[in-house]
């Protein structure tokens, strides 16, 4: 990833992985996930998916970090973790470090 982060550097010099979180129970909110992950390193953001038609929070959520090391990090030691009586799943998303965000 690092050669990747060199070549691009010029045109678009923010790099994050984005990782994605379901099993979330509905009392999570954006700063608890935030907080979570951010025991892990830094994070950019962390949302929470809504349903589009009812405003409902679903049961999924998405966090942005810029150090693909710290996300793979946060990835090993919460996947399968239980929050709030429910076991995690956390993983790269579709979207992950080979993307750029600007």
């Amino acid at each position: 990833m690092i050669f990747k982060t060199l070549v691009n550097t010029p045109y678009h010099p923010y790099y994050y992985m984005q990782i994605s979180i379901s099993n979330l129970g509905e009392q999570i909110t954006n700063d608890s996930l935030n907080a979570l992950f951010a025991t892990h390193g830094t994070v950019d953001t962390a949302t929470i998916t809504t349903d589009a038609n009812t405003g409902r929070q679903i049961a999924s959520g998405l966090v942005d970090m810029p150090n693909e090391h710290e996300a793979r990090m946060a990835i090993d030691k919460l996947d399968g973790c239980i929050i709030n009586g429910q076991a995690v799943v956390v993983a790269a998303s579709a979207n992950d470090s080979a993307e750029q965000k600007g």
